[in-house]
């Protein structure tokens, strides 16, 4: 599948401090419907589109400069050779594409007022019109430029920490480069599945969505597992997010191939990966049972 054009992505895996004081993460569903991962569950994210990279839409943005942010998602090592160079409007425009992909699939949106404050929707006038703006955005009508004029917003990048990097492999018909943030999710706000791309909407723990996840009871993908066991190390949501912010970000582009007869994906820091590096965690993932479950 080599005539497959890799699109460049955006996760965010939004953390709130739970009732018994573990980090929760929200976790949404995508319609069985959907052209990719469908019925599973996974961060809100989606692919980059040109209105995020456009020069105004960048106007908006704070925190970080374009060239800052192509300087971190530079690879760490040697690039692999599928993994395109992304240019500094493509590098913040992925930030944008980030906030564009929460606030269309779960209603969260991670934006400043004109005061600076983070937006806060428990008025319900408040509540109301930016109802209307996710609609405007989810059907295509509106952009996060418009959303950010009309509103007076910026965009705040440095609360989104760079945390993984992923590259879907060959194997699979549609392929992204994604990179996955995380953000603390913002008061005065609460999630709501827009019942289109995004069926249901939970907290949960890392500890939680694994266990549902090794009983066949919700689907996870290689990538929003791996995530779920990083973060299950993390007390607070402070430390998941100090953490992130200090370590390297390795280029994850699995490999594929069948392990005594069970399909296995290694992960770079595996033996038998083509290139070894050192990336904490799991070497690699076989699929059991109809599901992805780490090998140690």
């Amino acid at each position: 599948m080599a005539d497959v054009v890799i699109k460049h992505a955006a996760t965010v895996v939004l953390l709130r401090d739970g009732a018994a004081g573990r980090p929760e993460v929200l976790m949404v569903k995508r319609h069985r419907k959907s052209a990719f991962m469908g019925s599973a569950y996974v961060y809100p994210g989606g692919k980059l589109d040109d209105d995020d990279t456009t020069e105004t839409a960048l106007g908006f943005c704070q925190g970080l400069s374009p060239q800052q942010a192509a300087q971190m998602m530079a690879p760490v090592g040697t690039r692999d050779p599928e993994d395109e160079p992304i240019t500094p409007a493509q590098a913040v425009g992925l930030f944008v594409a980030a906030i564009r992909e929460v606030f269309e699939e779960s209603g969260l949106l991670l934006a400043d007022d004109e005061h600076g404050a983070q937006m806060d929707f428990t008025a319900p006038d408040v509540q109301e019109r930016f109802a209307n703006w996710r609609t405007q955005l989810q059907q295509g009508k509106a952009s996060m430029t418009q959303m950010a004029q009309q509103e007076k917003l910026t965009y705040n990048l440095e609360g989104l920490v760079y945390f993984s990097h992923w590259i879907t492999p060959p194997i699979e018909k549609r392929r992204f480069n994604t990179r996955f943030f995380l953000t603390r999710a913002p008061k005065g706000q609460t999630p709501l599945q827009d019942n289109h791309e995004v069926v249901d909407a939970r907290w949960l723990t890392p500890k939680e969505a694994l266990e549902l996840g090794d009983s066949g009871k919700i689907m996870l993908a290689p990538p929003t597992a791996r995530t779920l066991e990083d973060l299950s190390a993390f007390d607070t949501v402070d430390d998941a997010l100090k953490a992130a912010a200090t370590q390297p970000v390795i280029t994850i582009l699995p490999r594929f191939d069948s392990v005594d007869g069970e399909m296995t994906l290694f992960m770079p820091r595996d033996p038998r990966f083509a290139h070894p590096a050192s990336v904490p965690g799991m070497t690699s993932m076989a699929m059991r049972d109809g599901r992805w479950r780490s090998v140690r």
